[in-house]
């Protein structure tokens, strides 16, 4: 016979934010285990609009199922509460700078129609980033930071060392960030993780 299914529950405070978790043991069937991972947080996804307190709506543009139109290699992907977010990579022909948003509830890929306006008026490397690979993301209260990579700019292909940030509330790129002090070289193919009010860079290509 089949073990029992057992969990265990428990809460944790994240940035103020009561967080649920459960740890699953094996013998739930896949809707159990699916229900036992998700978690409350602010929704965006399938409403289509943010709460947060100092948050605003936002639109989203639907795309075709099974996400971008192009395959992706070499991108970033971070999640936010139940949001995928997907940004940059290779496609197989070229570097690309477009972002994709999963909702994991429902399984259905959107982009914020703020970003889709940016790309369409804005200024590439100044109102968003160029296109570019192997970067890295985090995300960090309400953020993403999105950090080096291997981009192209003015037909050339280089590493490069900026550090480009989008209001995950507004969907709006403030870029680029500058740093102060000895930051790291132009790197590409590196690693970063965000805790304790910092951003953490090990390794890559320079």
């Amino acid at each position: 016979a089949a073990a029992a299914a057992t969990t265990t529950t428990g809460t944790s405070n994240v940035r103020g934010s009561e967080v649920r978790f459960r740890a699953v043991e094996r013998g739930q069937s896949r809707s159990e285990r699916r229900e036992s991972f998700r978690a409350p947080h602010p929704s965006i996804g399938a409403g289509l609009s943010a709460t947060p307190e100092h948050a605003t709506s936002v639109q989203m543009i639907p795309l075709p199922e099974g996400g971008p139109t192009s395959g992706r290699a070499e991108h970033s992907a971070v999640t936010y509460g139940h949001l995928m977010i997907v940004f940059g990579g290779y496609d197989g022909r070229r570097k690309v700078n477009t972002t994709a948003v999963c909702d994991l509830r429902s399984g259905k890929w959107f982009c914020p129609r703020a970003l889709q306006e940016t790309m369409a008026t804005g200024r590439p490397g100044i109102d968003f980033p160029h296109r570019r690979c192997k970067h890295s993301a985090v995300v960090y209260d309400d953020t993403m930071y999105v950090f080096g990579g291997f981009q192209y700019r003015n037909k050339l292909n280089y590493g490069c060392s900026d550090l480009f940030v989008l209001n995950l509330c507004t969907w709006s790129w403030h870029c680029p960030v500058l740093m102060h002090g000895g930051g790291p070289q132009a790197v590409h193919g590196h690693c970063a993780v965000a805790g304790a009010g910092a951003m953490y860079v090990f390794g890559g290509k320079v």
